[in-house]
């Protein structure tokens, strides 16, 4: 079996939004605080934690981070690290969405057409989306692994 690596991350547009909400908050929290017109101590410190929240999010962003090769899988994040051999990967779903008249409906789609990529083991899942890089490379990996015969359609979503 040829020796295949795969590093999934969050992508650049991911980031770049939470990255630009960090200025904005911070600039509407100032605003709220220093008005002229109408200060609101309270608005301000909502505000202000929508901030730090953003800064969490950009940092968990940053050090997500999902390595696979032919032995198996390691996610890293800000709570751990986790690893996962191919044997204990017992299903794999797979689902495309799209925004219908302002409803998000998902449904069952063949691995490269999915948004969703899901792993499901006994000691947790793996997600995974399309605004992360490095999913094409994980879905031939897993093709390659036999987590995901050729062909196969994913699961269908449980209700």
């Amino acid at each position: 079996m040829n020796a295949m690596r795969v590093c999934v991350r969050w992508g650049w547009r991911a980031r770049a939004l939470f990255a630009l909400a960090i200025p904005i908050f911070t600039a509407l929290s100032l605003w709220a605080f220093y008005s002229k017109t109408n200060p609101s101590a309270v608005g301000g410190c909502v505000i202000a934690l929508a901030a730090v929240g953003a800064i969490v999010v950009q940092v968990a962003a940053a050090r997500y981070r999902l390595d696979a090769d032919t032995s198996g899988l390691i996610e890293r994040t800000l709570f751990g690290t986790r690893t996962f051999t191919w044997r204990e990967i017992e299903r794999v779903d797979s689902l495309a969405q799209r925004d219908e008249g302002g409803k998000i409906v998902r449904w069952s789609a063949p691995p490269e057409e999915a948004f969703h990529l899901t792993l499901h083991a006994r000691r947790g899942r793996v997600s995974v989306n399309r605004w992360m890089t490095g999913i094409d490379d994980l879905i031939a990996l897993l093709r390659q692994v036999g987590a995901l015969p050729l062909g196969e359609l994913a699961s269908l979503p449980r209700e």
